[in-house]
């Protein structure tokens, strides 16, 4: 069975990986890419890579869509610095195909007129979507979200990137914080159209770190295929800066694209309702945290555990062997 996917993506150093394993998989359809410049990369950078990246992996027939540049709310942004180091992965790649740009939106209909069962991956938060649907409603909302994002029961991520003026917020998760209120709009509609969203939080990403053994299994287990070279050099090039920074580096988007086609023996879900603290009068060290309440009767939640060991098999063996 063949599963159709359409891409949310910031063109961040692990979604790049993520649009790459999903492009290997046997089993899945890339329909449509759209891109946001909330996220990791600045928008020119991001869409520029996003093509040459599908023109590596040969399927430049596959829309992309420009989407925002900024966030619907506040003005969160990762810091310059990264998305800098960000831009120069578009330069690992071939030249991008010429073709005729549309808009994320235009692609997002689009896909989901000719394909109702898409699945919605937001790799780079909610800004996108939340301004389709509140131009289309319902008529934009898809029938499944699998999304990287939140924090559960761990500390959030906002002063990893050493962004000193969020030092102060130890709840909030990057993908939900840069853009808090479009994330809550998303859970709220979600909520009362019976949508499934399932997120892949930190509490989950942080059971995948990114280790030299997984680097080097990658390459190992290859004849030559470009993809691999491409992967593993941004493995490789996030690793050292961690190590260099003394940090630990997880597999963010890379299990969240995994998550996406894992069977349900590998996996556990916990389901709830969601939400997002989107105002920033009462408390600001708590905007963008995700607040869950159990219920097993609701249609969302978040990926609780898996079996990191066949996530890794599984994106080694579909990059190393894809024809």
């Amino acid at each position: 069975m063949v599963v159709r996917v359409l891409i949310d993506t910031d063109m961040g150093w692990d979604d790049c990986c993520a649009l790459c394993f999903l492009a290997c998989h046997p089993d899945v359809e890339i329909v449509g890419v759209c891109v946001n410049g909330c996220g990791a990369s600045y928008l020119d950078s991001a869409v520029d890579c996003a093509l040459r990246c599908l023109g590596m992996l040969a399927q430049p027939h596959v829309p992309v869509g420009i989407g925002l540049e900024k966030p619907l709310s506040y003005q969160h942004a990762y810091p310059d610095t990264f998305k800098i180091a960000m831009d120069k992965t578009r330069w690992l790649l071939p030249e991008r195909p010429a073709i005729d740009m549309q808009s994320a939106d235009a692609v997002l209909c689009a896909a989901l007129k000719q394909y109702p069962d898409l699945i919605y991956l937001s790799l780079g938060g909610f800004s996108n979507l939340c301004a389709s649907l509140r131009d289309h409603h319902v008529s934009a909302l898809p029938q499944r979200i699998v999304a990287m994002g939140g924090a559960v029961s761990v500390p959030g991520n906002i002063a990893s990137l050493g962004n000193d003026t969020r030092v102060d917020n130890h709840v909030a998760e990057w993908n939900l914080f840069i853009d808090p209120l479009a994330a809550d709009e998303v859970m709220q509609m979600v909520a009362q159209h019976g949508t499934t969203l399932m997120l892949a939080p930190l509490d989950i990403c942080h059971q995948a770190p990114l280790t030299q053994l997984f680097i080097d299994q990658l390459q190992n287990a290859t004849n030559d295929q470009p993809v691999v070279d491409f992967v593993s050099h941004l493995l490789q090039r996030r690793l050292n800066s961690a190590n260099a920074a003394m940090k630990s580096e997880y597999l963010y988007d890379l299990l969240t694209a995994w998550l996406v086609v894992a069977d349900d023996c590998h996996i556990k879900r916990r389901y709830g309702t969601m939400s997002v603290i989107s105002q920033n009068d009462q408390n600001s060290s708590n905007l963008g945290k995700l607040c869950f309440v159990p219920d097993t009767y609701s249609q969302c939640g978040f990926y609780d555990f898996c079996q990191i060991d066949t996530f890794r098999r599984d994106f080694i063996n579909s990059l190393a062997y894809a024809i």
